[in-house]
Order: C-alpha cells, then structure tokens, then sequence
C-alpha cells in the first residue's frame, strides 16, 4: 500500500486489513499475521527488498525461510527479497510481472525466481505441488 507516499492513511490500511481478515475467515483461512511499513520514502529496514519485514515474522513465528516463498510482481523488489532472505520465489505475470520480466529486467538481472507464473492462483499450486 502506499501509506508512505501518503496515498493511504495508517487507518484505512488497518480497515483494509480488517477486511482482509474477515474474508479470509469466511473462506476458513487463518492468517497469522500481517507486516507493513508505513514510512516515508526514505530507505528504511523494512521496505523491500531489505529483510525487515520477514525478520519481524521469522522472531514471532517458526518460520523456515528457505522452504518459504516469496510471491510478487516486482522482480526488483520482491524478487530481491527472496535472493536475499534466502527463499523461493515466484513471479506472476499479472500487474507488473510482464514488464518485470521484459522492460525492467535488467534492475534484477543476477536474480531468477524460481519458477514464473500467469497469476497468483497458479504460483499457489506451483508452491504446493512443487
């Protein structure tokens, strides 16, 4: 979200969280927790692909980072990160996936994810079945 640009109040991101939760339960999924950054643009530990974030999860939860994956969009972020942090990670195409793999490649061009995907509905059964 964009809190720190200013796009999104701290308390709207808290109702979409709300929200989010709400569905979720409905569905029968529990999610155990939710990490945001919501400073300024200046760099900061917690904005990817600097490892803040998964720190704050990995000390609450027992969490094994290189059996987890990192899904994103954003070969220059999320992509990043889980080089980083030492995960797999899945690209999807949708939103800016494609421009990620293509016009945007070279902003990560070290990195390959482990495997690409049309949509996040076939990174979660790529992630599965793997």
């Amino acid at each position: 979200m964009h809190i720190g640009k200013g796009l999104l109040t701290y308390e709207e991101y808290l109702r979409q969280e709300k929200r989010v939760i709400n569905i979720a339960e409905t569905a029968g999924v529990v999610i155990d927790g939710f990490y945001c950054c919501p400073h300024r643009m200046t760099p900061c530990e917690c904005r990817k692909p600097l490892p803040g974030m998964v720190n704050q999860a990995k000390s609450s939860y027992d969490i094994d980072i290189s059996n987890s994956y990192v899904f994103g969009d954003m070969g220059c972020s999320d992509m990043l990160l889980a080089h980083h942090i030492g995960s797999k990670s899945i690209l999807v195409r949708t939103g800016v996936g494609e421009g990620s793999l293509t016009a945007f490649r070279h902003t990560w061009a070290d990195v390959e994810p482990t495997f690409i995907a049309d949509n996040i509905l076939e990174a979660v059964k790529m992630a599965i079945y793997e």
